[in-house]
């Protein structure tokens, strides 16, 4: 796992091309170029000007959100997140793809360094992309004031990070078109096979207890890495069981999240955030509450909390798929005739109360048997309730007859015998 971390730091050091003089143009692949970037110049009148009301303005950057977004704060104090035109750089947020991350950082990189910015947009007043929420946007940057402007969405397109989606009445047309036939004639990332440092086809197989242990652990962590903190974490593999869903949003728009459990080695239980995707995505249809899979995803840092999004794209599909693997249907099953999935008898994992009809408590185990209905019309089924290591203050007359609320963990596929990790989970109504 340590050459995870190496790798990351490697990021860092290939990254340092941010300030190395360009290269010439010839059949060598060099860290960076911008001998195409350094031809066009900022010819628009940006003083006193306003991003959204006149087409182009001054800005501060305020964060980079991968590639070809970032949020900057306008003169007028407004913040804008602009989408950049004419580009389209791998994911590296929700999905992963080749060279999404290695694009975000270079644009990190670029932007952090940078002393001024001008942002142009290519209508004027500005305008928003296709989802009302990000401006489309020219990203014009300079290290000093003696330097002059460069255009970074041209710079992504020359070093490869993505192609030119510029039409032919787009002004600055002939320099993207130079700029991604350059690119595509040298093989340069995105255009090439040369490999990705920041990605893989192959996740390191762990557990979810390892994971928490790991990012809780900043100074040797090997899953996230604290020095770069770009918000993008190792490719993992591990079990975990479903123990809720919500969604967030709003109609149209609603992405989903998913809290994840695992019982570790030393028999706590760990748990975790999983990122599923937009509302229509298949996933969202094949994840359900109580069941256990094997999850492949990225360890992310969205908005100061940790998650793992699922695999290389949003879309996983079936048992067997590369990104989700179905281990065990029921794994967590809840006893809870409140709670509003017990109406949804498509939920198996989810019963009524259990009503007690008999209670054993020998050498600290206490072996309860009673009845739970799967569906509010369904016929009542016998199960037994194991829970380990109860005390010898514990008065079994308590639960005789009486109706109970809890989770626990099915022993095997089928079987009716649940497993409760402490007696002080169970709620006695």
């Amino acid at each position: 796992m340590k050459l995870l971390k190496k790798l990351f730091i490697g990021v860092v050091t290939t990254l340092s091309i941010i300030g190395i003089a360009s290269c010439s143009k010839d059949n060598e692949k060099k860290d960076h170029y911008d001998d195409i970037t350094k031809q066009l110049s900022l010819s628009k009148d940006y003083n006193n000007k306003d991003f959204i009301k006149d087409g182009v303005g001054t800005a501060t950057l305020t964060s980079v959100a991968d590639g070809d977004t970032a949020t900057f704060n306008l003169s007028s104090g407004k913040s804008v997140t602009i989408r950049f035109y004419c580009v389209d750089t791998p994911e590296s947020t929700g999905k992963v793809q080749k060279w999404g991350k290695t694009a975000s950082l270079f644009t990190k990189g670029v932007l952090t360094n940078a002393s001024e910015f001008v942002l142009e947009s290519p209508t004027t007043p500005a305008t928003t992309d296709s989802y009302g929420v990000r401006y489309l946007g020219y990203v014009w940057y300079r290290n000093s004031s003696s330097e002059a402007f460069k255009m970074l969405n041209l710079e992504l397109v020359e070093n490869g990070y993505s192609n030119s989606t510029a039409e032919t009445i787009n002004p600055y047309y002939s320099y993207f078109n130079d700029a991604a036939s350059f690119a595509k004639k040298l093989g340069l990332r995105t255009f090439g096979t040369d490999e990705d440092v920041n990605y893989s086809d192959l996740p390191e197989t762990t557990t979810l207890e390892a994971i928490v242990k790991d990012i809780a652990d900043k100074e040797n962590s090997v899953y996230y890495n604290y020095e770069i903190n770009d918000g993008m974490g190792a490719y993992v593999r591990f079990d975990a069981y479903v123990k809720s869903h919500t969604t967030h949003g709003t109609p149209g728009s609603v992405t989903n999240y998913y809290s994840v459990g695992a019982i570790g080695e030393d028999g706590k239980e760990y748990t975790f955030v999983l990122y599923g995707g937009y509302g229509s995505d298949p996933i969202n249809e094949y994840i359900k509450v109580g069941y256990k899979y094997s999850f492949v995803g990225y360890i992310q840092l969205y908005n100061s909390s940790f998650q793992v999004a699922i695999g290389g794209s949003y879309v996983a599909l079936q048992s067997g798929d590369k990104f989700i693997e179905k281990l065990q249907s029921d794994y967590l099953v809840s006893f809870d005739s409140s709670a509003e999935r017990y109406a949804k008898s498509s939920e198996t994992a989810m019963k009524s109360d259990l009503t007690v009809t008999d209670v054993k408590l020998e050498s600290g185990v206490m072996t309860i048997t009673g009845t739970a209905k799967n569906a509010p019309t369904a016929e009542a089924v016998t199960y037994t309730i194991i829970v380990s290591n109860v005390g010898s203050n514990v008065n079994i007359s308590d639960y005789s007859g009486k109706t109970l609320s809890f989770t626990g963990i099915q022993e095997e596929a089928g079987s009716n015998k649940i497993t409760v990790a402490s007696i002080s989970s169970i709620k006695i109504k």
